[in-house]
């Protein structure tokens, strides 16, 4: 569970979901296992989780994700809780 404490946008560093990659989805992959998409596939496909404060944002740790630098002059604050099987 990713909760803001402070505006989360793309310019302080959202958190960005990304698709999986795998080998359907790119000539370059060299084989079928799930990676990361690259930056390009980021810019394109990934989606920015912006959110206000006392949002929440649920998902599988599973999933690809990125944030990039602050660059806003703002502190992004957040909590992020995590549960662990095994």
């Amino acid at each position: 569970v990713w909760t803001a404490l402070s505006r989360t946008s793309r310019q302080n560093g959202a958190l960005v979901l990304l698709p999986a990659q795998t080998a359907s989805h790119a000539a370059d992959s060299g084989g079928g296992a799930a990676r990361p998409c690259g930056a390009a596939c980021e810019e394109a496909h990934g989606v920015a989780v912006e959110l206000q404060p006392g949002d929440a944002c649920i998902f599988s740790s599973d999933v690809f994700h990125t944030s990039r630098p602050n660059r806003s002059g703002r502190p992004r604050q957040v909590h992020c809780a995590q549960y662990s099987l095994g």
